[in-house]
Order: C-alpha cells, then structure tokens, then sequence
C-alpha cells in the first residue's frame, strides 16, 4: 500500500469514497434550512448585508469563528444555504482525515487508524451535522487541526 508521510493512500481514498457515496446519497442541493443552522446562518448574511457581526440570543457564545468563515465562503460564492453547507461538509471531511492522520501520529497501524476514522464517519449524528451548516462540524476541524498540531509539536 502507497504510503505518504506515514499515510496509507488506499485507506485515505476509502475514506473519501466514503463520503462521496454519502454526498450522492444525501447531497447538499436545496435553498432551505436544515436543523437549527438558520439561525446559524442569518448572522452570516447580516454580516455579509451590513459588515456588522450580530448574533442571536441563544447561538451566540459558539458563533463568532463560526459566522466569519460562513461570511468568507459567502463573499466568494455568494450567499446561499448551498454554500454554506459545502463549507460544512468540507469541515467534516477535514476532521475525519485529521482523525486519520492524528490515530497515525500516535502510533496506530494504518488499519486500525482507519477503523477508529470510520467510527466517526459512520456516525450518523456527525453525518447528519456534516450535511448541515451546524457549528458541531466545524468545531470539530479546528478541535482535531489543534490535536495534529500538538503531537507533530
């Protein structure tokens, strides 16, 4: 099996395939909310409307990162729940392969990184959020992004 800095290409591949299977299966078309992530959502286009950051009550203490990358990603594509979700499935993917990644750091054979990674990509509340512009998927990136950085430090 290809390796590349300690990762194992096939298994890398089958996680992404994993999620392609899942992205034709589910998908991310349609300019609706799901789940809560309007309210998640609006602060970005009040955002992206006025250049003023104004949160809701009860989203607010999680939602500042989180609102400026909805508005980067809205102000190169344009605003549109679409977007915002590709943003967030792109945050998913990001985490699991840094799961990946982080399990091969620590030591772990390629399989059974590959196992624990598929642990969380078969799970169906992240797979759920990952297809949403929740704040749980992108928590996550920067969570295992700050995990790789501190075992390669």
């Amino acid at each position: 099996m290809r390796r590349m800095g300690g990762l194992s290409l096939g298994l890398i591949g089958f996680i992404l395939l994993v999620w392609a299977v899942y992205v034709q299966v589910i998908g991310v078309q349609g300019e609706f909310p799901l789940n809560d992530d309007w309210s998640y959502a609006l602060p970005v286009k009040f955002l992206l409307e006025t250049g003023e950051l104004r949160t809701g009550f009860w989203p607010a203490m999680t939602l500042i990162g989180h609102t400026w990358q909805g508005w980067l990603v809205s102000a190169l594509f344009g605003y549109s729940f679409v977007h915002l979700r590709v943003f967030s499935l792109l945050t998913g993917i990001g985490a699991s392969l840094l799961l990946y990644a982080s399990a091969r750091r620590l030591g772990a054979n390629p399989w059974a990184a590959a196992a624990a990674t598929l642990c969380l990509v078969a799970n169906p509340v992240f797979v759920n959020l990952s297809f949403t512009y929740m704040t749980e998927p992108d928590y996550l990136f920067w969570s295992t992004l700050g995990l790789y950085a501190m075992i390669r430090a």
